[in-house]
């Protein structure tokens, strides 16, 4: 099921709204303990319990037989929730990680108005103990009285690799998309640059990233096609409560280093709730802002979806 919504909201109002309820989240979550956790010491040994502090050194642990203990960051091999489910990840012995996602909603109106729209998306993980490896890949289409309205589909792959006490990152990403209605017959966006980790397990992840690249657009009218250097700040939570549900919000924004006005901002606030152990019910609010958009494209474009996902 796939729904689609337009509100008028101004860019400051978009900016403000999503670093509101990022900060809102950061909040909430960094003021609340985390759940139970699982923690592999590199001498092979394993502690259980759950994690009370935190500080760039150290982690303080709350056991059930040894009462809290402090332990040294660089004597910890890694650290994961020990109530995950059970499909959330998959994990060898030789530490690799696997993340595989299928999601997928559509949705059909009839009456005074007759519309329907279909998402598609596929998310692929794999991560060690010191690098990851991500593919994703989405499309969305609407149509309204059987005239098309909306038309897009995005690629990502990237790598990144950890340095400095597996807090810190060094990304390589390249981005290829599509929108016909903004006008982009294609854009390809190969970027580079470093990340923090302040918690890469849950019930809560939260990072962020600059990176810097180059941007090359295609269209598909007679506006002139473009090579911009460009700067990619990103931001990223995610909270798990109440068991599993989980809420995260992701911000990114692509600028022109000779023109930081002429941006495109995205911020993508999702709802998860899991139906078993490999399904979920899912509902995102997509919030984009175009600057300069092509000739004849609109500034805004913003749609709330619901989806079914698939995760193996």
């Amino acid at each position: 099921m796939d729904i689609q919504i337009k509100i008028n909201t101004s860019p400051a109002l978009v900016l403000i709204r999503s670093l509101s309820l990022f900060f809102m989240i950061s909040l909430m979550v960094l003021s609340t303990a985390s759940a139970d956790q699982e923690i592999f010491l590199t001498n092979e040994d394993r502690l259980s319990g759950t994690i009370i502090k935190e500080t760039n050194e150290t982690i303080t642990l709350e056991t059930e037989l040894l009462g809290t203990i402090i332990i040294d960051k660089k004597n910890i091999e890694k650290i994961q929730s020990e109530k995950k489910p059970a499909l959330e990840r998959e994990q060898s012995e030789t530490g690799i990680e696997w993340t595989r996602k299928f999601e997928a909603g559509y949705n059909v109106t009839s009456g005074n108005t007759k519309a329907d729209s279909f998402s598609l998306s596929t998310f692929i993980n794999r991560k060690t103990f010191a690098n990851e490896t991500t593919f994703k890949a989405d499309i969305f289409q609407s149509s309204s009285q059987d005239t098309m309205d909306a038309q897009r589909w995005s690629t990502m792959a990237r790598y990144a690799y950890s340095f400095w006490k597996r807090k810190w990152y060094h990304l390589y990403k390249l981005e290829v998309d599509h929108d016909k209605f903004a006008n982009v017959d294609y854009r390809i966006i190969p970027v580079t640059g470093i990340g923090y980790w302040f918690s890469d397990a849950l019930p809560l992840k939260a990072m962020v990233e600059c990176s810097t690249g180059l941007e090359h657009t295609e269209y598909n009218n007679d506006t002139e096609d473009s090579d911009d250097a460009i700067l990619l700040p990103r931001a990223y939570i995610e909270w798990q409560f109440l068991g599993k549900l989980s809420l995260s919000e992701e911000v990114f924004t692509y600028v022109p280093i000779d023109d930081f006005g002429d941006y495109r901002l995205t911020s993508i606030s999702t709802f998860s709730c899991p139906i078993m152990d490999n399904l979920s019910f899912n509902i995102h609010f997509v919030n984009e802002y175009d600057a300069s958009p092509a000739a004849g494209a609109k500034k805004h474009d913003k749609r709330l979806t619901s989806s079914i996902a698939y995760e193996f």
